[in-house]
Order: structure tokens, then sequence, then C-alpha cells
């Protein structure tokens, strides 16, 4: 039986507010650790070395608290869609092939689905603009869109489809680690998100499979055990 996001999305967001109650760490999961860690203080120590020369001192210092700024952006808003973010179902549009065949542990990729705060989007809408994407004309808007392939953290874009419909459809640039998927990962398999409704740079993340799993078990009236984040657990964060 297929279970509709509605279905899960209470039991996604219990999963969350637990772990976030047990101190867990999301944010390092979520998207590649470059920046999902917070700054350290390596920076504050060049800074202060640096005021030697005041204005390299001061543009260190500076970089140093952009970076702590952004970073506690990102991880509230993370915080936001996994507690209190609506569960989506994304469709992929582009993956990193290498990622596909197991031969790489992290990749990026490009996804569709909706940004806004209402319910599912009907399928006859999501089959309309997936045929569209999928023959886009060349040189037109949604050709340069998809051909744009630069990462930007949380990145989303309204895809300008010509078949329109109510529902506004949003490409998301997603962060896609290995660990979390236990499934075979290939262009159908099922990819559920965590969304923090509303504009780009809004938090946007796949849930792990184990998690998933959890959610339709718990649909389906079953009691079960919360499972393990997988990269919390082989960090030894979550127990």
């Amino acid at each position: 039986m297929t279970m509709k996001e509605g279905q899960l999305e209470p039991f996604v967001r219990e999963y969350y507010n637990a772990l976030y109650k047990q101190g867990g760490d999301v944010m390092s999961t979520v998207i590649e650790p470059r920046v999902g860690r917070e700054p350290g203080y390596t920076l504050i120590i060049l800074g202060i070395v640096g005021l030697l020369v005041l204005p390299v001192g001061i543009a260190i210092l500076l970089a140093h608290f952009v970076r702590v700024s952004s970073y506690r952006r990102r991880r509230d808003g993370v915080k936001r869609a996994a507690t209190t973010g609506r569960l989506r179902s994304f469709e992929p549009v582009l993956i990193n092939e290498e990622f596909l065949e197991g031969k790489a542990d992290m990749s990026a990729g490009l996804f569709m689905g909706v940004a806004d705060d209402g319910p599912e989007l009907e399928h006859e809408q999501l089959m309309d603009a997936m045929t569209e994407v999928q023959f886009a004309e060349p040189k037109s808007a949604i050709d340069a869109m998809m051909k744009d392939d630069r990462y930007g953290v949380f990145r989303r874009r309204t895809i300008p489809l010509k078949s329109g419909g109510v529902r506004a459809v949003t490409f998301f640039d997603m962060s896609l680690v290995r660990a979390r998927h236990k499934m075979p990962l290939t262009n159908s398999a099922e990819y559920f998100a965590m969304v923090e409704p509303g504009a780009t740079q809004n938090a946007a993340f796949f849930v792990p499979d184990v998690v998933v799993a959890y959610a339709k078990a718990r649909a389906a009236g079953q009691q079960v055990p919360m499972p393990q984040e997988p990269l919390l657990a082989a960090s030894g964060q979550q127990r």
C-alpha cells in the first residue's frame, strides 16, 4: 500500500522532535560537512593576531561572524523543517551517475516538488510537470535551469511551466548521503523530504529510509521503536 505524505508527516515530525530533545545534531546529517558543522575558532584566532595589521584583522573577524551567522540561520531552518515542516515526496530530475552506481558516498541532485504549505500535489499536475520537464525544449527557460549544475545549499527555483496548474512546482538542490538510504538509489526510488515552506534558502532535506519505514509502520497502527539516524549513530551521538 502506498501511503500519502499527510499520513506519514506526523510520525516523521514525532521522530525529529524526539531527536532534538535527545540533543541530536540534525544539521550535521542533512547537508555536506563543509557547511553542516558549526564554524570553529580558527578565524577568531587569526583575526586577533591580524589586528596587528588592522584592516586584515577586521576582515578576518568579519568573515568569521558571517560564517557563524550563516550556519546558525541554516541550523534554525533545519530545525523548523524537521519539527514543524511539511513532508514532501520529491521526483528526481538529475542525480550523479556515480552516486547511483554506489561509487560515491555523497552527491548533489536536482529534484522537483512543491515548496508551499498546502496538501500533496495533485497527481495529474505532477505528471504534467514531469512531462514538461523531461521534454523541455532546447534553450528554453526550463532547459537552462537544468543545465545550471551549480549546487546551492537549500536553493529552490520555481519552474516556469507552460501547463500551469493551481500549484507552483519547484526545483530543489538536494544533498544525498548514501548511508541514509538503504534502498537501491535509482531514478524510480522513493524520495521523502522535510521542507520548510517558502522561498529559496529555506531548509529542505531528505528523510532517511529507516525513518520513513518507522513512519509507515506507525501510520499503519504498529508500535515500533524509534530508529537511529544513520549518521548520528555512526558518530556515537545517538544510541
